[in-house]
């Protein structure tokens, strides 16, 4: 996914009308899943529940709320941890491109991590709650300008 444009589409139920933000098709309420991704630019990778709200400003944005948990890196590659409007600023920031989300739904664990050298997975943020929801994986890209793009690189 790369952000270039704002292109006109269709009104549609499930397309959110004012983020730049798309959720995945596939939806979890088991097991354990892990996603490689490579970023660039100003992005949002999120876990959230399926039932996220679309259709309006307030509320919807990744992290802005109870049922999404998102990393963000700006435009300076600084990165924050978001749920529930709390912004949790990290000390770090990522030396390459390529970020993981490992996901485990019993256990309520979200895991966010760099993709280092010998794919050797560098700790950035963990999530902890209990899930009641069918939750899928989330990605917003912010500024044009900075080519922001995600692609998934591999899937378990």
């Amino acid at each position: 996914m790369r952000v270039k444009t704002r292109l006109s589409v269709p009104e549609h139920p499930d397309r959110f009308d004012h983020w730049s933000q798309v959720v995945s098709c596939q939806i979890f309420s088991s097991g354990t899943h892990y996603w490689e991704l490579e970023v660039e630019g100003f992005w949002d990778i999120a876990v959230t529940y399926h039932s996220i709200g679309r259709k309006s400003k307030e509320g919807t944005a990744f992290g802005c709320n109870k049922i999404s948990w998102s990393l963000t890196q700006k435009h300076d590659r600084k990165l924050a941890a978001w749920h529930n409007r709390k912004k949790t600023h990290l000390s770090s920031k990522m030396s390459g491109n390529h970020l993981a989300v490992t996901l485990d739904y019993s256990s309520g664990s979200i895991s966010f991590s760099e993709v280092g050298s010998s794919s050797t997975l560098l700790p950035l943020h963990n999530f902890s709650t209990r899930f009641t929801q069918p939750v899928c994986l989330g990605f917003g890209l912010y500024k044009p300008e900075l080519n922001s793009r995600v692609t998934i690189l591999k899937k378990i």
